[in-house]
């Protein structure tokens, strides 16, 4: 429909998933396999096609990134910061070294627990390492389901 439109070239098409299997260690989890997604991002020729980036991001990065490319003014106080100059690089790898980090945190995932308690962890996600600082490690324990 886009292309036959006219508007493929003009419409920014972003291409993600949900997180995580549902085994343990992933789903629900801020280990690698709970927080890391494919992301595909497509915008014309204004986005160089095929170009493999492996700079370390986070989703809510996309707020400020499509106000900023709608022409419309990023909040100060608005949690990310935009993409538009590595999406508009030419450069493949690491493009932008000087973020090298990501925060991720979980709260809860379901009301499993018993009481319905969240499971409070927060994570610190570099290019080589991941550091996750769980707040209260007996809420596993108290799971309904074994370990």
């Amino acid at each position: 429909m886009l292309e036959k439109s006219g508007e493929l070239d003009n419409t920014i098409i972003i291409v993600t998933s949900d997180n995580g299997m549902p085994f343990p260690r992933a789903k629900a989890n801020l280990y690698e396999h709970g927080t890391r997604v494919p992301l595909a991002v497509r915008w014309g020729n204004k986005i160089q096609a095929g170009r493999v980036v492996d700079d370390v991001t986070n989703l809510l990065h996309f707020a400020p990134t499509l106000l900023e490319l709608s022409g419309i003014p990023v909040p100060e106080d608005m949690s990310g910061r935009s993409l538009t100059t590595l999406l508009a690089s030419k450069k493949e790898g690491v493009v932008e070294p000087e973020q090298n980090f990501t925060v991720t945190g979980m709260e809860r995932h379901s009301f499993s627990r018993r009481g319905g308690l969240g499971y409070p962890m927060r994570a610190l996600r570099t290019q080589e390492w991941l550091l996750i600082r769980n707040f209260d490690f007996t809420r596993a324990l108290n799971s309904p389901q074994p370990l």
